[in-house]
């Protein structure tokens, strides 16, 4: 069993950076009251451990920001992006998703298409509907009239 300047010495580290390292949980403490409780090869490999898990980018050690993500989340959050740029590529040739601004003007063509539609109504049946004495004829022609402007609207393309 060695003390902590011997576990220090056996691996080139300071007799600091080993109470670290203790107090993050990479080696074990030594029970209480027992002075040279640590063995030598136990901390020799849980310390190579710890450098093998630092350099695959999954380590964190005294003074390392947590919130900087690690190398290998990078990675993967890196390969999700690329993933989902490919996904939105192959949609985008395959004609299944359209550029919003092409999507927007469509769009605003049929509002405006509607609104002259539904604006013209009025003036286009005010006479008719002033020679009508029966509701019922009126509504016929404002119900044909709409109908019409919507089946105007229906042949607009949005289909960019």
């Amino acid at each position: 069993m060695a003390t902590i300047a011997a576990c220090a010495k056996h691996v080139g580290l300071t007799e600091r950076r080993v109470y670290e390292l203790i107090e993050v949980g990479v080696v074990e403490r030594a029970p209480k009251g027992k002075r040279g409780g640590y063995d030598l090869d136990e901390f020799r490999l849980a310390y190579i451990q710890h450098l093998r898990d630092q350099a695959a980018g999954r380590g964190e050690g005294p003074g390392e920001d947590p919130n900087i993500p690690k190398l290998e989340t990078e990675r993967a959050l890196r390969q999700k992006t690329l993933r989902e740029r490919d996904e939105i590529r192959t949609a985008q040739l395959k004609g299944e998703v359209l550029p919003a601004d092409e999507v927007a003007a469509a769009i605003s063509q049929a509002i405006t298409v509607m609104k002259q539609r539904l604006l013209g109504i009025p003036a286009k049946l005010a006479k008719r509907l002033a020679a009508q004495k029966q509701p019922a004829k009126c509504e016929q022609l404002m119900r044909d009239d709409i109908a019409k402007a919507l089946g105007e609207l229906s042949r607009v393309n949005v289909k960019g």
